[in-house]
């Protein structure tokens, strides 16, 4: 399928884009009471529709075949790896939602908003999870990560939220900004969004130069959102300083996301290159592991400490 002749393999994302919308708008126009009560004010409206919204498409995941084809003209495709992923994706949205309700009413940061930036997240991840071209790819990555700047920076009257989400938000930006440049410049090397037909001839030493520069610009973005080392800088900033219920979200749906890019990019897209970036994805293993756990030691913060062993 190379048209727009069946939408079934995309029902999931419809739906939880449909969600995430309810429940803003149920925060908006049902009545919001303070997040102490207990009555079915506007915030638990929203939670409950949450709720009722992931596991609808969850359900609705897990119950639809894996297809090896593409449609939406090859820019998206659902296969055995995308509906894994996406399994996963809500199964962690889910119990997220149901630890992060208790704890936002506790520290009075309880709103609607925060329900339905966590719902657009997760349909970044999805999003990610289908991509069949570096256009639909690096949609999910952005619908992602601005979602994770705004969960961060949710309690307006936590200075040190506000100053972990400027962290965030400055370094992420400049590691998307270079992942779109690697992208692009394969995007000139090969005429062509599509994943599956990122070809580069490695026989010309031309195109092989530039690939391996472009590869590296992406390499630097995939690097950021694993956060590998050395682009770890912002992870114990942002675990410590966002509310607990976001460094769960990043420690979860954000690290499945990254091996969705990972996946789609690498494997689907740049396999022909494969001898340049697996040694490097072992070597920025290797350091991560051994570098984050030693600094994890010396760690007395616990939300440092998932940080840096993440």
């Amino acid at each position: 399928m190379d048209t727009f002749g069946s939408m079934t393999p995309a029902l999931p994302e419809i739906f939880i884009a449909l969600s995430a919308c309810i429940v803003l708008m149920a925060g908006v126009l049902l009545p919001t009471k303070p997040a102490t009560t207990t009555a079915n004010s506007g915030v638990s409206w929203a939670y409950n529709l949450a709720i009722a919204g992931s596991l609808l498409t969850l359900f609705t995941v897990v119950l639809s075949p894996a297809l090896l084809d593409s449609t939406f003209f090859n820019h998206y495709r659902y296969d055995g790896l995308a509906r894994l992923i996406k399994s996963l994706a809500l199964g962690f949205l889910v119990l997220g939602l149901i630890y992060m309700r208790p704890y936002l009413r506790r520290h009075r940061i309880d709103c609607p908003e925060y329900y339905t930036l966590a719902l657009f997240a997760t349909l970044g991840v999805m999003i990610m999870a289908s991509a069949g071209s570096l256009l639909i790819l690096y949609l999910g990555v952005e619908l992602l990560a601005l979602c994770l700047y705004g969960m961060v920076a949710i309690d307006r009257q936590d200075d040190r939220a506000a100053e972990a989400a400027m962290k965030y938000f400055v370094l992420g930006a400049i590691a998307s900004g270079a992942l779109l440049y690697g992208m692009s410049m394969f995007y000139g090397l090969t005429g062509s969004l599509h994943l599956s037909e990122l070809v580069i001839d490695l026989s010309d030493p031309a195109p092989a130069n530039i690939a391996q520069l472009a590869l590296a610009f992406v390499l630097v973005g995939i690097a950021f959102k694993l956060g590998a080392v050395p682009f770890h800088a912002w992870m114990p900033d942002v675990y410590q300083g966002g509310p607990t219920a976001t460094a769960l979200f990043i420690s979860s749906i954000a690290k499945l996301a990254a091996f969705a890019l990972l996946a789609r990019l690498l494997l689907d897209g740049l396999f022909s290159l494969h001898s340049y970036w697996q040694t490097v994805l072992v070597g920025l293993g290797i350091v991560s592991l051994i570098y984050g756990n030693l600094l994890a030691l010396r760690q007395i913060d616990i939300k440092r400490l998932l940080a840096f062993s993440t």
